[in-house]
């Protein structure tokens, strides 16, 4: 299947969703073979950065064997795109998959990647304007085959949430803590409750956020077989004052019912 490019979706209550159409479109001219439609573009992630007044966009660039394993970056003065490649790289030398971006208070940002061909997590500060990382990174969870990372803040501290390395066949969660990104980190547990928790749920997060005053997680369905048709589900978290270090996600039926107001 080819790559087309990144689209954006937007909603105002997580449930209905208005389709704002491609952000960032792969080349077939290109000079960087990972931006062709023979290529790979996944796991986008925008930040805004207030100094620069501009939209970053992070996303995962790949040949289609995998190979390459590093990260494009664009820009653009909305989320809705288009958005300008900045460059495509490997962060700090290493090698990059599965990634997220996290953006503490004050404005400082983070990179945390699957790196060493996918045995350790990589933590690497980016730079002010948000288009690079600094040059030096931080090891995380070493040598336990994690990916898919996302993180949020709350309670007073991080949340990191990984997924196995187990290729399309969902596996357990598992969250750790720390009181900053780079670390130290403490792995805790599958924070997934209830009838298919130890495969969370037939999926793999991907994404968490904090909308409406609550924290949700999206979840990935990857349907190897039909990538176009797979889809997503929103779950909330759940903190449990009564237990340590707490975090908990549990199925739903029924999606968030929410206004969140440009919030």
């Amino acid at each position: 299947m080819d790559a087309i490019g990144i689209r954006c979706y937007r909603s105002t209550n997580l449930v209905d969703w208005d389709d704002c159409g491609l952000v960032f479109c792969s080349q077939r001219a290109s000079e960087y073979d990972v931006l062709r439609p023979s290529g790979v573009m996944e796991r986008p992630r925008v930040l805004f950065n207030a100094k620069t007044g501009r939209c970053v966009l992070w996303f995962h660039a790949d040949d289609a064997r995998y190979r390459f394993a590093g990260v494009g970056v664009a820009t653009s003065d909305a989320p809705t795109g288009p958005f300008e490649l900045v460059n495509v790289f490997r962060p700090c030398g290493q090698d990059s998959r599965d990634f997220t971006l996290y953006e503490q208070h004050g404005g400082s940002a983070y990179l945390i990647c699957s790196s060493e061909g996918n045995k350790t997590l990589h933590v690497a500060p980016l730079t002010d304007d948000y288009e690079g990382v600094l040059g030096g990174f931080v090891r995380v969870f070493s040598e336990q085959e994690r990916e898919s990372p996302c993180v949020l803040s709350a309670c007073g501290q991080l949340y990191l949430l990984t997924s196995g390395c187990t290729g399309w066949r969902a596996n357990p969660a598992l969250f750790g803590t720390a009181p900053q990104m780079i670390g130290p980190w403490k792995l805790i547990d599958n924070p997934c409750v209830g009838d298919r928790a130890r495969s969370t749920y037939d999926g793999q997060a991907t994404c968490l956020f904090k909308a409406g005053g609550r924290h949700y997680v999206l979840l990935d369905h990857w349907d190897p077989d039909d990538l176009g048709a797979s889809g997503y589900s929103i779950l909330p978290v759940t903190f449990l004052p009564i237990k340590h270090d707490p975090i908990e996600i549990a199925w739903s039926d029924f999606g968030p019912d929410l206004s969140i107001d440009g919030h």
